[in-house]
Protein backbone atom coordinates (compact mmCIF):
# COMPACT_ATOMS: atom_id res chain seq x y z
CA UNK A 1 0.00 0.00 0.00
CA UNK A 2 2.60 2.04 0.74
CA UNK A 3 4.10 1.68 -2.72
CA UNK A 4 1.13 2.15 -4.46
CA UNK A 5 0.35 5.62 -2.90
CA UNK A 6 4.35 6.47 -3.65
CA UNK A 7 3.49 5.73 -6.88
CA UNK A 8 0.27 7.67 -7.54
CA UNK A 9 1.86 10.44 -5.62
CA UNK A 10 -0.84 9.99 -3.27
CA UNK A 11 0.98 10.18 0.50
CA UNK A 12 -0.45 11.53 3.37
CA UNK A 13 0.10 11.58 7.30
CA UNK A 14 -0.55 7.65 7.76
CA UNK A 15 1.89 6.71 5.44
CA UNK A 16 4.18 8.13 7.01
CA UNK A 17 3.61 6.94 10.36
CA UNK A 18 3.67 3.86 8.63
CA UNK A 19 6.80 4.09 7.08
CA UNK A 20 8.29 5.31 10.91
CA UNK A 21 6.59 2.42 12.72
CA UNK A 22 8.72 -0.11 10.20
CA UNK A 23 12.06 2.28 11.02
CA UNK A 24 11.16 1.67 14.89
CA UNK A 25 10.99 -2.04 14.04
CA UNK A 26 14.14 -1.97 12.43
CA UNK A 27 15.67 -0.49 15.83
CA UNK A 28 14.45 -2.68 17.85
CA UNK A 29 15.82 -6.12 15.65
CA UNK A 30 19.58 -3.99 15.46
CA UNK A 31 18.78 -3.98 11.52
CA UNK A 32 20.77 -0.75 10.47
CA UNK A 33 19.96 -1.01 6.93
CA UNK A 34 16.27 -1.56 7.54
CA UNK A 35 17.02 1.98 9.66
CA UNK A 36 18.44 3.81 6.88
CA UNK A 37 16.29 2.59 4.64
CA UNK A 38 12.63 3.44 6.31
CA UNK A 39 14.35 6.82 7.90
CA UNK A 40 15.38 7.73 4.39
CA UNK A 41 11.63 7.23 2.99
CA UNK A 42 9.57 9.08 6.12
CA UNK A 43 12.03 11.81 5.32
CA UNK A 44 10.74 11.90 1.91
CA UNK A 45 7.37 11.46 2.97
CA UNK A 46 8.10 14.43 5.50
CA UNK A 47 9.44 16.85 2.49
CA UNK A 48 6.24 15.86 0.10
CA UNK A 49 3.94 16.61 3.13
CA UNK A 50 5.24 19.79 3.38
CA UNK A 51 5.82 19.65 7.13
CA UNK A 52 9.52 20.20 6.13
CA UNK A 53 10.71 22.49 3.78
CA UNK A 54 13.72 21.75 1.32
CA UNK A 55 16.92 22.79 3.69
CA UNK A 56 15.27 20.24 6.20
CA UNK A 57 13.41 22.95 8.05
CA UNK A 58 10.34 22.60 9.54
CA UNK A 59 7.28 24.53 8.53
CA UNK A 60 4.51 26.52 11.04
CA UNK A 61 1.40 25.57 10.07
CA UNK A 62 1.57 21.92 10.42
CA UNK A 63 0.21 19.76 13.60
CA UNK A 64 1.36 19.00 16.79
CA UNK A 65 0.76 15.65 15.52
CA UNK A 66 3.37 16.04 12.44
CA UNK A 67 5.76 18.26 14.57
CA UNK A 68 6.74 15.38 17.17
CA UNK A 69 6.69 12.37 14.17
CA UNK A 70 9.06 14.66 12.74
CA UNK A 71 11.38 14.94 15.69
CA UNK A 72 11.17 11.32 16.83
CA UNK A 73 12.49 10.56 12.99
CA UNK A 74 15.66 12.81 13.52
CA UNK A 75 15.99 11.07 16.86
CA UNK A 76 15.57 7.30 14.92
CA UNK A 77 18.45 8.87 12.14
CA UNK A 78 20.94 9.81 14.55
CA UNK A 79 20.94 5.72 15.75
CA UNK A 80 22.63 4.94 12.54
CA UNK A 81 25.23 7.27 12.73
CA UNK A 82 27.36 5.15 15.10
CA UNK A 83 28.31 3.04 12.14
CA UNK A 84 29.25 5.90 9.91
CA UNK A 85 25.45 6.11 7.62
CA UNK A 86 24.62 9.02 5.86
CA UNK A 87 21.82 10.80 7.76
CA UNK A 88 18.85 11.16 5.86
CA UNK A 89 17.48 14.48 7.89
CA UNK A 90 19.41 17.32 7.14
CA UNK A 91 21.51 19.19 9.76
CA UNK A 92 19.02 22.08 10.91
CA UNK A 93 18.98 24.20 14.15
CA UNK A 94 15.91 25.15 14.84
CA UNK A 95 15.23 27.75 17.93
CA UNK A 96 13.23 26.66 21.17
CA UNK A 97 10.90 29.41 20.00
CA UNK A 98 9.39 27.34 17.13
CA UNK A 99 9.22 24.54 19.61
CA UNK A 100 7.36 26.68 22.38
CA UNK A 101 3.75 27.01 20.43
CA UNK A 102 3.42 23.29 19.32
CA UNK A 103 4.83 21.69 22.61
CA UNK A 104 1.48 22.98 24.52
CA UNK A 105 -0.59 20.17 23.29
CA UNK A 106 1.59 18.08 25.20
CA UNK A 107 1.96 19.35 28.39
CA UNK A 108 2.39 16.55 31.34
CA UNK A 109 1.14 18.19 35.05
CA UNK A 110 3.01 15.57 36.01
CA UNK A 111 6.31 16.58 34.83
CA UNK A 112 7.37 20.10 35.53
CA UNK A 113 8.75 22.09 32.97
CA UNK A 114 7.81 19.75 30.33
CA UNK A 115 8.32 22.38 27.32
CA UNK A 116 11.91 22.77 28.15
CA UNK A 117 12.77 19.24 28.92
CA UNK A 118 11.59 18.39 25.15
CA UNK A 119 13.63 21.36 23.91
CA UNK A 120 16.65 20.34 25.23
CA UNK A 121 16.10 16.73 23.90
CA UNK A 122 15.33 18.19 20.70
CA UNK A 123 18.17 20.68 20.85
CA UNK A 124 20.69 17.97 21.78
CA UNK A 125 19.31 15.40 19.14
CA UNK A 126 20.03 18.28 16.18
CA UNK A 127 23.47 18.71 17.72
CA UNK A 128 24.11 14.92 17.47
CA UNK A 129 22.73 14.96 13.94
CA UNK A 130 25.37 17.58 13.02
CA UNK A 131 28.04 15.58 14.72
CA UNK A 132 26.76 12.91 12.16
CA UNK A 133 26.69 14.93 8.91
CA UNK A 134 30.21 16.21 9.89
CA UNK A 135 31.39 12.24 10.06
CA UNK A 136 30.22 12.10 6.65
CA UNK A 137 32.24 15.00 5.56
CA UNK A 138 35.54 14.17 7.38
CA UNK A 139 35.65 10.82 5.67
CA UNK A 140 34.80 12.35 2.74
CA UNK A 141 37.28 14.94 2.83
CA UNK A 142 40.06 12.71 3.79
CA UNK A 143 39.36 9.73 0.93
CA UNK A 144 39.88 12.92 -1.64
CA UNK A 145 43.36 13.78 0.31
CA UNK A 146 44.40 10.26 0.22
CA UNK A 147 43.78 10.23 -3.66
CA UNK A 148 44.80 13.60 -4.38
CA UNK A 149 41.83 14.92 -5.31
CA UNK A 150 41.75 17.61 -2.47
CA UNK A 151 43.70 21.18 -1.59
CA UNK A 152 42.82 20.45 2.30
CA UNK A 153 40.47 23.37 2.07
CA UNK A 154 37.44 21.22 2.79
CA UNK A 155 39.19 19.15 5.40
CA UNK A 156 39.82 22.87 7.31
CA UNK A 157 36.16 23.60 6.99
CA UNK A 158 35.30 20.77 8.50
CA UNK A 159 37.89 21.80 11.48
CA UNK A 160 36.11 25.10 11.97
CA UNK A 161 32.75 23.25 12.17
CA UNK A 162 33.92 21.32 14.82
CA UNK A 163 34.96 23.88 16.46
CA UNK A 164 31.57 25.41 16.41
CA UNK A 165 29.66 22.27 17.32
CA UNK A 166 31.22 21.66 20.24
CA UNK A 167 30.96 25.32 21.25
CA UNK A 168 27.48 24.56 20.88
CA UNK A 169 27.07 21.22 22.41
CA UNK A 170 29.03 23.25 25.47
CA UNK A 171 26.54 25.87 25.36
CA UNK A 172 23.68 23.06 25.79
CA UNK A 173 24.79 22.09 28.87
CA UNK A 174 24.53 25.48 30.43
CA UNK A 175 20.85 25.50 30.09
CA UNK A 176 19.14 26.46 32.98
CA UNK A 177 16.68 23.36 33.04
CA UNK A 178 20.07 20.88 33.03
CA UNK A 179 22.17 22.90 35.53
CA UNK A 180 19.04 22.75 37.83
CA UNK A 181 19.25 19.05 37.18
CA UNK A 182 22.43 18.87 38.25
CA UNK A 183 22.15 21.05 41.40
CA UNK A 184 19.28 19.06 42.41
CA UNK A 185 20.84 16.06 41.71
CA UNK A 186 23.88 16.52 43.65
CA UNK A 187 22.37 18.05 46.66
CA UNK A 188 20.30 14.79 47.08
CA UNK A 189 23.28 12.67 46.56
CA UNK A 190 24.80 14.88 49.99
CA UNK A 191 21.27 14.86 51.51
CA UNK A 192 20.42 11.16 50.84
CA UNK A 193 23.80 9.07 50.61
CA UNK A 194 22.80 5.83 48.92
CA UNK A 195 24.43 2.80 47.09
CA UNK A 196 23.50 1.88 43.34
CA UNK A 197 22.31 -1.37 42.65
CA UNK A 198 25.40 -1.26 39.76
CA UNK A 199 28.99 0.83 39.55
CA UNK A 200 31.48 1.23 37.00
CA UNK A 201 34.49 -0.65 38.08
CA UNK A 202 36.53 1.18 41.31
CA UNK A 203 35.17 4.69 40.24
CA UNK A 204 32.64 6.70 42.24
CA UNK A 205 29.58 5.18 41.84
CA UNK A 206 26.32 7.76 40.98
CA UNK A 207 23.09 7.99 41.48
CA UNK A 208 20.05 9.73 39.62
CA UNK A 209 16.49 10.49 40.21
CA UNK A 210 15.52 11.96 37.10
CA UNK A 211 16.63 9.09 34.49
CA UNK A 212 15.52 11.50 31.93
CA UNK A 213 18.20 13.44 33.14
CA UNK A 214 20.69 10.97 33.04
CA UNK A 215 20.11 9.53 29.72
CA UNK A 216 20.66 13.17 28.04
CA UNK A 217 24.03 13.09 29.72
CA UNK A 218 24.58 9.76 28.28
CA UNK A 219 23.88 11.45 24.58
CA UNK A 220 25.89 14.31 25.11
CA UNK A 221 29.38 12.01 26.11
CA UNK A 222 28.41 9.51 23.33
CA UNK A 223 28.78 12.78 21.02
CA UNK A 224 31.25 13.88 22.55
CA UNK A 225 33.14 10.61 21.75
CA UNK A 226 31.84 10.79 18.27
CA UNK A 227 33.48 14.27 17.40
CA UNK A 228 36.60 13.02 19.02
CA UNK A 229 36.69 10.53 17.00
CA UNK A 230 36.16 12.23 13.79
CA UNK A 231 39.33 14.85 14.95
CA UNK A 232 41.48 11.73 15.98
CA UNK A 233 39.96 8.23 13.96
CA UNK A 234 42.01 6.12 16.15
CA UNK A 235 40.43 4.09 18.51
CA UNK A 236 41.40 4.13 22.27
CA UNK A 237 41.35 6.34 25.07
CA UNK A 238 43.58 9.18 23.35
CA UNK A 239 43.36 11.95 23.75
CA UNK A 240 42.58 12.18 27.32
CA UNK A 241 39.34 14.21 27.12
CA UNK A 242 38.15 11.16 24.78
CA UNK A 243 38.97 8.77 27.96
CA UNK A 244 36.75 11.26 30.53
CA UNK A 245 33.79 11.34 28.53
CA UNK A 246 33.89 7.57 28.01
CA UNK A 247 34.12 6.89 31.87
CA UNK A 248 31.46 9.49 32.85
CA UNK A 249 29.06 7.58 30.17
CA UNK A 250 29.59 4.47 31.74
CA UNK A 251 29.05 5.49 35.30
CA UNK A 252 26.10 7.21 34.55
CA UNK A 253 24.72 4.09 32.48
CA UNK A 254 25.46 2.02 35.44
CA UNK A 255 23.95 4.83 37.88
CA UNK A 256 20.70 4.30 35.57
CA UNK A 257 20.66 0.57 35.77
CA UNK A 258 20.65 -0.75 32.45
CA UNK A 259 18.55 -0.53 29.48
CA UNK A 260 14.91 -1.17 31.03
CA UNK A 261 13.62 -1.38 27.28
CA UNK A 262 14.39 -1.30 23.33
CA UNK A 263 14.01 2.10 21.92
CA UNK A 264 15.28 5.60 20.93
CA UNK A 265 17.14 6.34 23.74
CA UNK A 266 20.87 5.90 22.37
CA UNK A 267 21.93 4.44 25.30
CA UNK A 268 23.22 0.95 23.63
CA UNK A 269 25.22 3.38 21.12
CA UNK A 270 26.89 5.30 23.44
CA UNK A 271 28.14 1.74 24.95
CA UNK A 272 29.65 0.94 21.76
CA UNK A 273 31.32 4.45 21.63
CA UNK A 274 32.51 3.83 24.87
CA UNK A 275 33.52 0.44 23.90
CA UNK A 276 35.70 2.14 21.07
CA UNK A 277 37.46 3.99 23.88
CA UNK A 278 38.28 1.76 26.61
CA UNK A 279 40.11 -0.84 24.25
CA UNK A 280 41.77 -4.29 26.26
CA UNK A 281 44.88 -3.17 25.57
CA UNK A 282 45.18 0.01 26.32
CA UNK A 283 43.33 -0.05 29.75
CA UNK A 284 44.51 -2.50 31.96
CA UNK A 285 41.60 -2.39 34.39
CA UNK A 286 39.61 -4.67 31.71
CA UNK A 287 36.80 -2.02 31.28
CA UNK A 288 35.96 -3.73 27.80
CA UNK A 289 34.77 -7.34 29.84
CA UNK A 290 32.68 -4.62 32.31
CA UNK A 291 31.44 -3.01 28.94
CA UNK A 292 30.03 -6.53 27.91
CA UNK A 293 28.57 -7.28 31.00
CA UNK A 294 26.93 -4.05 30.66
CA UNK A 295 25.40 -5.42 27.44
CA UNK A 296 24.58 -8.31 28.49
CA UNK A 297 22.60 -6.82 31.27
CA UNK A 298 21.02 -4.24 28.63
CA UNK A 299 19.84 -7.63 26.71
CA UNK A 300 18.21 -9.13 29.50
CA UNK A 301 16.45 -5.56 30.91
CA UNK A 302 14.90 -5.35 27.66
CA UNK A 303 13.76 -8.92 26.88
CA UNK A 304 15.35 -8.98 23.35
CA UNK A 305 18.36 -10.57 23.84
CA UNK A 306 18.45 -12.18 20.50
CA UNK A 307 17.25 -8.61 18.74
CA UNK A 308 20.82 -7.19 18.98
CA UNK A 309 23.82 -8.14 16.73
Amino acid sequence: MIQNAVASTSLDDGHGFAVFLLAYLSVVRGDVKGISLHVGGFYRILRHCNVLREDGSPNSDHTSLAMISWRIGVRTDNIIGVVGQRASFPATTVPDSFHANWLRDFDNPERPNTAEWAMAQFALDDLANRAIHLAVRSITSQRKIEQGDSEGIEELNVELDMAFLIRDLEAWKRRRILREAESRERARRVAHPSQPRLKFLDYEPLTFADETYAIMLVQYFSCRIQLSLVMNPQIGPYPSERHMFAIELCRVYAAIGGLKKPGLSGLLVGLVYAGLVLTDKTCPLGIVLHLQRLIIRVRLDSGTASGYR
